[in-house]
């Protein structure tokens, strides 16, 4: 061999074991250690060590270097870096969260159960040292104090103090009053109550005139109270035209007025049709039938 083909081969042994590298491969979600930053060229037989960023560590099985080789080819990346775990955001007494992940940088939502109201933030955030903020609290939905009647009596509230969402108040008036309007207001979601308030009055109805061919079946007065009844029925034969029961209304009167008797039968909606009438009107209808097949023969 000579001496010329000997002094090229050495020359190409001696670059490939002397030959540099260059910038080593990137790695998703994190980079090589500080003492590598910025270098672009690396001596063969360099091993370069990696890092995950904040939020991220090492999966298990990661080989953390790469080393420039023979032929200045980085060695292949057995890395990975993933993200870290928050684990659970936090327990919410009278509500819940919503956290598809709780991975570094998901966001868990927090919510309160009907009837109660958020009171912090709303929201957390998983950090690379954990979930960021704290738990917010969910109160109960306060009412204000019912309303105030003239002759009247709000019960207490179950719990001693507040009123709060779903609790009942019922009212009762004093004396000989009669409460007119709902006897029951409840606490609802938006912090008010789910009706105006009743009133008492003092609501005295006479008995009215008794309608003729008729008779009182119940509530035979003379004086009556708020929403007492009278029930009437027709005298045997007759039908009853109206409302068969009335009640003494707030204005101190009966609702609606007394009906009527008559031998007429009630129609839908109210009117009235003389039977006689009705037979009438089908011997009527018969004849026209009968006269029409005779001009058919």
């Amino acid at each position: 061999m000579s001496g010329r083909l000997i002094l090229a081969l050495t020359a190409v042994w001696v670059a490939r074991v002397t030959g540099n590298c260059g910038p080593p491969p990137p790695l998703r979600n994190g980079s090589p250690t500080d003492e590598f930053t910025g270098l672009q060229s690396f001596p063969v037989g360099t091993r370069v060590t990696y890092s995950c960023y904040p939020g991220y560590r090492f999966a298990a099985g990661s080989r953390r270097y790469s080393t420039c080789g023979t032929g200045s080819v980085w060695t292949r990346l057995r890395i990975t870096c993933e993200a870290i775990s928050c684990g659970n955001p936090g327990d919410l007494l009278n509500g819940y969260y919503d956290a598809p992940s709780a991975t570094f940088g998901s966001r868990a939502t927090f919510y309160c159960d009907v009837g109660y109201k958020l009171v912090g933030r709303s929201f957390r955030i998983c950090t690379a040292i954990g979930w960021d903020g704290q738990i917010p609290a969910c109160d109960p939905i306060i009412c204000p104090d019912p309303p105030v009647i003239d002759d009247g009596i709000a019960s207490s509230s179950p719990s001693g103090d507040n009123w709060e969402y779903g609790m009942v108040v019922k009212y009762t008036c004093t004396g000989d009053k009669s409460l007119i309007g709902t006897k029951e207001l409840v606490c609802i979601a938006n912090g008010h109550w789910d009706n105006a308030p009743p009133k008492c009055k003092a609501v005295r109805c006479l008995r009215p005139p008794l309608p003729e061919n008729s008779s009182i079946v119940s509530g035979f007065g003379p004086v009556y109270k708020y929403m007492d009844a009278i029930s009437y029925r027709c005298n045997k034969g007759l039908a009853i035209v109206g409302s068969s029961i009335i009640y003494c209304g707030e204005n101190n009167a009966f609702e609606p007025s007394p009906p009527t008797c008559s031998n007429e039968t009630p129609r839908h909606g109210g009117g009235t049709v003389k039977i006689e009438n009705t037979y009438g009107l089908l011997i009527t209808l018969l004849v026209i039938v009968l006269l029409a097949e005779c001009d058919s023969d």
